[in-house]
C-alpha cells in the first residue's frame, strides 16, 4: 500500500509539472545548449504597458498580465533586477534559466520565470536556484535522452498503463498535453518500471522531448514566443 501511494504521488507530480510548463525542432536544435547561441538583451522600456489598459476586459488583462509589452514599470525594474542577478550569477544558475535555449529570447524567458512567482524577486531567485540543484544530477545524465532505457521498458507500455498524450497546440502555439491519472494502473505500473526509472522519464520528457516540440514549433513558426 506505501509503494503505491508514493508511486502515485510520483506520477501527480509528474503530471503538475508536465501542465504547468509552458514555453518552451528537428533532432539537432533540441541538443541545442543556451551557451551555442547569442542571446540579444532587450530594451526594457520595450516591455512596458504602453496601450491605454482601462479600455481591455479583464479576461484580457489576466491574458496578458506579466507578458513583454505589458509590464508595469515595477514589473519592469524587477524584470531589470532579476536579468541582471541571472548576468551576475552565469553558469548553471542562467542554463536553469534559459533550459529551453535562448531561442525563447530573454523577454520571453525572464518574464516566464518572474510570473511564475508573481514577480517577487527574491522567490523567483530561491526558485531558480531549487532547480539548479534539482536539476543536477539529471543534467550529468544529459537528461535521459533515451526514454526506453531511462524507463526500464518500452514507453508505449508505459502509457498503457497511465494514459497520457500530446495533442494539437495551444493558441499560444504551446504543446497541449492530456493525461488521464484516473486510468493509471498502480499494480500494472509497478510490474514495468520503477519510480526511479519514472522521475528519469519524466526528466526526458521535460528536457528532451517537450524541448524538442517546443522548438520545432518555433522553427516552422518565427514569430512564436
Amino acid at each position: 500500500p506505501n509503494t503505491n501511494s508514493t508511486i502515485k504521488f510520483i506520477i501527480y507530480i509528474f503530471i503538475s509539472i508536465l501542465i504547468m510548463t509552458v514555453k518552451e525542432a528537428s533532432s539537432s536544435p533540441a541538443k541545442t545548449t543556451a551557451a551555442t547561441l547569442t542571446l540579444e538583451p532587450c530594451n526594457v522600456s520595450d516591455l512596458l504597458e504602453k496601450d491605454n489598459s482601462s479600455f481591455k476586459s479583464k479576461q484580457q488583462k489576466l491574458a496578458e498580465w506579466g507578458f513583454p509589452g505589458h509590464l508595469t514599470k515595477a514589473e519592469g525594474e524587477i524584470f531589470t533586477k532579476f536579468r541582471a542577478e541571472v548576468n551576475k550569477r552565469g553558469g548553471e544558475f542562467r542554463n536553469t534559466v534559459y533550459s529551453f535555449t535562448y531561442e525563447e529570447g530573454e523577454a520571453y524567458t525572464l518574464t516566464r520565470w518572474l510570473r511564475a512567482r508573481k514577480y517577487n524577486l527574491s522567490d523567483t531567485i530561491t526558485m531558480v536556484e531549487e532547480a539548479t540543484q534539482t536539476r543536477a544530477k539529471p543534467r550529468q545524465h544529459d537528461y535521459y535522452p533515451n526514454a526506453e532505457l531511462a524507463l526500464g521498458v518500452d514507453p508505449a507500455l508505459f502509457n498503457a498503463q497511465y494514459p497520457q498524450l500530446y495533442s494539437g497546440f495551444s493558441k499560444s502555439g504551446c504543446p497541449v498535453f492530456y493525461s488521464k491519472p484516473g486510468r493509471l494502473d498502480i499494480d500494472g505500473i509497478e510490474c514495468i518500471t520503477t519510480l526511479e526509472g519514472i522521475l528519469k522519464y519524466h526528466w526526458h520528457v521535460m528536457q528532451q522531448d517537450y524541448k524538442s516540440r517546443l522548438l520545432a514549433f518555433k522553427l516552422e513558426n518565427p514569430d512564436f514566443k
